[in-house]
């Protein structure tokens, strides 16, 4: 089976849900992962980028043996214009159809992240369709066309994957049949921080302690007044926050000497960034975007032996030990404190690990793996091919 997996993000931006599934589908079958890349974004990513990525087509991006392909041509800026935005689609989707028929791959599934993606399906006639909703694309800002995009799609997509239980509730409520599919974690990856020496310099700082870390995106759903808050409440803690900012909050980036901005890092270095803090926090604002997260990080945390101090989102009472709860400045500085002893051990640190064993991004991937085993629809590959 081949899968046509259209991707959210770009292949080399932070990992999320999409890189992760991918890969993991790809250890069962043949999956084709495409994404129009800009010219502005590969040129401001050229110097993470690793040799070779920007070619179109990369077979086995990752040099595992998966049998992953990435299809990620550069292209001019997204444009919302009707005109512009259907030049852009025809090159994408051309090239792509062109590079799959050189390589003899026809596709037996696609694969939807987001709404918006519904105007590809055209251009590979009936082939059997899974959407997975990794967000509640209708409370992004001006979000009136990805709702009616996604409308039509949950009626046509023959599945529907749900990272969040709130998510899967509001789809029900659209007529659509749901798998609840969280998100996961590269387990043994991120329990191998547990075990990590500590680089001399965290050793003898005496700051090494009481050291607080959260990882990712820092963008409008970040709380950043309420990261200030917490420094301003913590003063014997020091804030590592690594990732790229992509916001422009009202009062600014907050400052301070706890206060330490790391920028983005690579993926593979987060398990080392992780074995030198006492616990993580997530700073999350709590609105109706955030209602529906399953925060991926928070099982990375919690599988490198990491206690989390974390605002009240609906998903994280699942959690049953490792997430400590908080709203307010005062109120983080007991959880990272009660963060701090359910790790204060390596032996505790491998219970908080252990409680999240059993969400592998492999475990979720074979669970939809298992969904896909009726035999697909063969007017689907003869519609293709005679596109």
């Amino acid at each position: 089976m081949t899968i046509l997996y259209f991707g959210v993000v770009d292949w080399y931006y932070l990992r999320q849900r999409p890189q992760h599934m991918a890969r993991e589908l790809a250890a069962r079958t043949r999956v084709v992962y495409a994404h129009p890349r800009t010219f502005l974004g590969s040129w401001r990513a050229r110097h993470r980028l690793p040799a070779g990525a920007l070619a179109a087509w990369r077979d086995d991006p990752e040099g595992e043996g998966r049998t992953l392909s990435l299809y990620e041509p550069l292209g001019g800026p997204r444009h919302r214009g009707d005109v512009l935005r259907s030049f852009s689609d025809r090159f994408f989707l051309g090239g792509l159809r062109r590079e799959l028929r050189r390589r003899r791959l026809t596709p037996d599934l696609i694969w939807l992240g987001h709404p918006s993606h519904e105007r590809y399906l055209e251009a590979f006639g009936n082939i059997p369709l899974i959407y997975d909703c990794m967000d509640d694309w209708g409370a992004f800002p001006d979000a009136g066309e990805v709702v009616a995009g996604e409308s039509r799609l949950i009626r046509r997509a023959r599945w529907v994957l749900a990272s969040s239980q709130k998510l899967a509730d509001r789809l029900r409520a659209g007529g659509a049949t749901v798998h609840l599919v969280p998100n996961g974690v590269e387990h043994e990856r991120f329990r191998g921080a547990i075990d990590l020496p500590v680089a001399a310099g965290d050793r003898t700082d005496p700051r090494a302690s009481r050291i607080a870390l959260t990882i990712g995106t820092f963008g409008p759903w970040i709380d950043f007044e309420l990261i200030g808050e917490i420094a301003r409440a913590c003063p014997g803690w020091h804030f590592r926050l690594v990732g790229p900012i992509e916001a422009d909050p009202p009062a600014g980036i907050p400052r301070a000497d706890n206060l330490e901005w790391v920028g983005r890092r690579p993926y593979e270095e987060l398990p080392l960034m992780m074995a030198t803090a006492a616990a993580a926090f997530l700073p999350f604002r709590l609105n109706s975007l955030t209602a529906s997260v399953d925060p991926v990080k928070v099982y990375e945390f919690l599988a490198a032996g990491l206690a989390v101090a974390a605002v009240p989102l609906p998903e994280l009472a699942k959690f049953t030990s490792g997430v400590v709860m908080a709203r307010t400045g005062a109120e983080f500085r007991v959880a990272l404190e009660t963060a701090r002893e359910l790790g204060a051990t390596p032996s505790a640190r491998r219970i908080l690990s252990d409680s999240v064993a059993g969400h592998s991004w492999a475990g979720r991937a074979a669970s939809v793996l298992s969904l896909l085993q009726s035999v697909m629809d063969p007017e689907s590959s003869r519609a293709f091919k005679g596109r």
